[in-house]
């Protein structure tokens, strides 16, 4: 199963504290944590916000360049 590209509700809370929208988006805005209100008056927070980056590692198969290749 593909995880959601938002946070959950739970996960809101956990990472602001709080339980009532209002106080998660102040939260969300003293943090500088980007984030949009949906039409319910809910933060959507972006879970790409708050993951970290996985590195993507380099092409096993890619050709190496050394400098005495000229």
């Amino acid at each position: 199963m593909a995880e959601s590209i938002a946070l959950s509700s739970d996960e809101i809370r956990e990472v602001t504290g709080y339980k009532l929208s209002k106080k998660q988006i102040d939260a969300l805005i003293l943090m500088d944590i980007p984030f949009k209100i949906r039409p319910d008056g809910t933060p959507f927070v972006a879970r790409a916000i708050i993951m970290p980056q996985q590195q993507i590692p380099a092409a096993a198969n890619e050709p190496k360049a050394h400098l005495n290749d000229f």
